[in-house]
């Protein structure tokens, strides 16, 4: 289901102009290989998923059953791959990184608005692609902001 789904993926994230609404901005997104979402700039650039946390080194379907180690650890991709459909994380729940990010609930819940917007452009006609777009690139600012409030001490 994960390769089916990158594959339209792939094909709604390219040159996506998102109008005036979104200041003639272009969305070029790359799917990333353990959870199958739009939410990479691009491959084997070490950059971490926003709704999974897997961190693309590079690995793909090729090699979903090797540990590679490195930055996902123990984790095979296709552990991952399952991980994801069932705890909505790459990693299995006693991992210090699943309970550290999503036991923040307002996280969480921004991590399943956001893959219902990228399943919505699934069944999306052209014309309304620009705006699921822009509902999903606001989430993802939502959640860049809770992260980091959540990962800067607060000064009393």
């Amino acid at each position: 289901m994960v390769l089916a789904h990158r594959q339209q993926f792939e094909l709604l994230s390219k040159e996506v102009g998102l109008g005036l609404l979104g200041w003639f901005r272009t969305v070029n997104r790359v799917t990333c290989p353990c959870c199958g979402y739009p939410t990479l700039q691009s491959r084997k650039q070490f950059e971490i998923c926003c709704l999974c946390d897997w961190e693309d080194d590079g690995q793909d379907d090729q090699e979903a059953e090797l540990i590679l180690g490195g930055p996902n650890g123990e984790y095979s991709l296709s552990l991952a791959r399952d991980n994801f459909q069932r705890y909505a994380s790459m990693s299995l729940p006693s991992d210090e990184r699943y309970i550290k990010e999503l036991n923040h609930s307002r996280i969480k819940q921004l991590k399943i608005e956001l893959a219902s917007e990228f399943d919505r452009m699934l069944l999306a006609s052209p014309r309304q692609l620009p705006g699921l777009w822009r509902n999903a690139l606001r989430i993802e600012d939502e959640m860049e902001k809770q992260l980091l409030q959540n990962a800067t001490p607060h000064i009393v």
